[in-house]
């Protein structure tokens, strides 16, 4: 998947990447528990002094991360810029790591948010060029080659430029990566696994945990509901929160917008304690109901056999309930009814109705449920790529030809923390 794992007792080197220079941005995304001494990423070798940069953990700053910068391959208080970050970074979650160097100005972030101002300046030597080492760039290596400490954890989208990543470029590497929600993946569905004699496959989990109720298949890794009573799937609901949430679906409806349907779902968590679903007969209104809350929304008539990704986002604590549109926030009514404290039901169900009869007639390729409010940004992602992996590769200032270097993969396939889901 894209994705480096180290085991805490390997590395994964490169060879020489930057040969020394007076400019150089380095983003990753990462995800470990370190406790020990490590290269998270580097051309770093401290037996020898010969050190040119490095994004460490290390004991001495436990949970953050260290930014090293030498122009001379020692790491003294004449000679190198050592740096770390204000954010914990060893929480076993995904984080994304950056920082540029300009000509003796360093510039760092974790997770979009720049850290510059409120990182602790351990050592702030005024150099102005990084120092051309012989050492292996590497990711997950021993901060000491004396005395192993491998980094155990997770690398994804490495990048190493030799010019300096603008603000645009900064924003546009965190914006849609893993970060921005984050979390990591939880859990995930996929129709496509689905051999008609069990359930829905969790594919992270390994488990059989949807379940097709009724007439409802799967076909070429696509759910297909065809409307009659009782036909829908469900997962579990475990993991689903009332208080935010997003809910993004790529499908297609089998009748449009203005036929006769009543109350089919869209999904929801049994009944109405999260859903989306069509407002009454002969009617393309869309309802969105949450705990006790809901609102109305217009999208226009939908064809019939067209397919829309289609997301759902709420939050309590800002009363937040907006449907978008194949990437689009639509204009819905005022908010009504009033946020309780509803339990939630025991399944996700996609398809389904209120009274058991009249459910959606439609095809789902994917439905992912995280529990986060994805921004729109990422939605709109999401809606353009026709995929569920919200990932951005953003236009970089440098020339790809002679300042860029994809140390891994220029693409990945890390996720927010998606709770549950279908996927084709």
């Amino acid at each position: 998947n894209n994705v480096f794992t180290g085991d805490g007792s390997s590395s994964l080197n490169a060879g020489q990447v930057t040969n020394g220079t007076s400019t150089l941005s380095v983003t990753a995304l990462v995800r470990t528990t370190a406790t020990g001494n490590s290269i998270i990423i580097g051309e770093y070798d401290a037996t020898n002094n010969d050190r040119a940069w490095a994004i460490q953990h290390n004991v001495g700053w436990p949970g953050k991360a260290l930014f090293v910068i030498s122009s001379d391959g020692t790491n003294t208080a004449s000679t190198a810029k050592v740096w770390a970050s204000a954010s914990d970074i060893n929480d076993g979650k995904w984080h994304r790591i950056t920082f540029t160097f300009d000509n003796g100005t360093l510039r760092i972030w974790i997770d979009g948010v720049e850290e510059t101002a409120t990182a602790t300046k351990v050592t702030d030597a005024s150099i102005t060029s990084i120092h051309d080492s012989v050492a292996d760039f590497a990711l997950f290596a021993q901060d000491e080659p004396s005395a192993p400490n491998y980094l155990a954890g997770d690398a994804a989208d490495v990048r190493v430029s030799t010019s300096v990543f603008s603000d645009s470029d900064v924003s546009n590497i965190n914006r849609d990566g893993v970060p921005a929600i984050r979390g990591e993946e939880a859990l995930r569905i996929d129709p496509a696994s689905f051999s008609g004699s069990g359930g829905l496959i969790d594919q992270t989990g390994g488990g059989n945990d949807g379940e097709l109720q009724g007439t409802a298949t799967v076909t070429g890794g696509v759910l297909a509901l065809d409307g009659t009573d009782q036909c829908h799937a469900r997962v579990p609901a475990t993991g689903i929160g009332l208080e935010k949430g997003t809910i993004v679906a790529r499908m297609r409806f089998g009748l449009s917008g203005d036929d006769t349907e009543g109350t089919a779902f869209l999904w929801d968590c049994d009944d109405v304690r999260i859903a989306l679903y069509r407002n009454g007969a002969s009617r393309n209104e869309l309802r969105m109901f949450v705990d006790q809350r809901y609102r109305d929304f217009d999208p226009h008539e939908w064809d019939a056999d067209t397919t829309y990704t289609v997301a759902m986002v709420y939050e309590k604590a800002t009363d937040t309930l907006q449907l978008y549109w194949d990437g689009l926030a639509i204009a819905g009514e005022t908010n009504q009814g009033t946020w309780g404290s509803t339990a939630l039901g025991t399944y996700l169900r996609i398809g389904a109705s209120i009274s058991g009869t009249g459910n959606l007639t439609a095809e789902y390729d994917w439905l992912n449920v995280y529990d986060e409010v994805l921004t729109a940004d990422q939605i709109a992602f999401l809606s353009a790529n026709g995929n569920a992996d919200p990932f951005y590769e953003p236009p970089l200032a440098s020339n790809p030809s002679t300042g860029f270097s994809g140390i891994l993969s220029a693409r990945n396939t890390c996720k927010p923390r998606l709770i549950t889901g279908i996927r084709a």
